[in-house]
């Protein structure tokens, strides 16, 4: 997070639209982790199967994804 507040501008915005994250991905490479940062980007909540773990939680309890990441924010802040 530090990272992209003190980063310029012009490091944040995708010079291609076909490399996203650049920024990151340099950091990864700086940091050994070359291999991660040269893979496809795919947003978690379509490929970890997490959204859908999410929904049957939500449907368990009877509430709406809304509802519940407020009832989660509420727990953290006691």
């Amino acid at each position: 997070m530090a990272l992209s507040r003190n980063a310029p501008t012009e490091a944040l915005r995708p010079i291609d639209e076909d490399v996203r994250k650049k920024l990151l991905s340099d950091a990864a490479c700086d940091l050994g982790f070359g291999f991660l940062a040269d893979r496809k980007k795919k947003a978690a909540q379509y490929g970890s199967g997490m959204m859908d773990a999410v929904r049957r939680v939500c449907k368990s309890k009877g509430c709406t994804y809304n509802e519940l990441v407020a009832e989660l924010v509420r727990s953290v802040k006691k």
